[in-house]
C-alpha cells in the first residue's frame, strides 16, 4: 500500500501555515498507518507456529514507510494468495483495507493539529 500527500505547499501558501509542522504532521501521519497496517496484518494472519505473524514488521525511511514481511518467511506469499493446493489467507491485502478508510480522518487531524499548534 502507498500513500502520497499532495498540495502541502500549495496548503501551505493558501492558509500561511508552518510548511514544517505539517511535513511533520504527515510524516507521523504515515508511521501511524503503517504500524496500525502491521498490528491489523498480525491480528490477521493465520498463526501455527507465529513465526510469519513475528515477521510483519515496519521500515522508516524518511516521510515513507512500508509494512512488509521478513525474507527469510518465504511461504508469506503462498498463506496470502494461495497455491494449487492450499487456498489463500489475505492478511496483508485486507490490513491495508481497513486502514484505507482511517487515512483521510487521520490526514486532516494532523493537519488541524499543526495549524493549531
Amino acid at each position: 500500500m502507498t500513500v502520497r500527500v499532495t498540495g502541502v505547499k500549495e496548503a501551505e501558501a493558501a492558509l500561511e501555515w508552518n510548511a514544517d509542522a505539517i511535513t511533520e504532521a504527515l510524516a507521523r501521519v504515515v508511521v501511524e498507518v503503517a504500524e496500525a497496517v502491521k498490528d491489523e496484518a498480525r491480528r490477521q494472519v493465520p498463526v501455527d507456529t507465529g513465526k510469519l505473524r513475528d515477521a510483519i514488521g515496519v521500515q522508516v525511511d524518511g516521510d515513507t514507510a512500508e509494512v512488509f514481511v521478513a525474507s527469510d518467511v518465504h511461504y508469506a506469499q503462498f498463506v496470502e494468495f494461495g497455491t494449487s493446493r492450499r487456498h489463500a489467507t489475505p492478511f496483508m491485502g485486507p490490513a491495508a483495507e481497513v486502514e484505507r478508510g482511517n487515512i483521510e480522518g487521520r490526514v486532516e487531524q494532523a493537519v488541524k493539529d499543526a495549524a493549531d499548534g
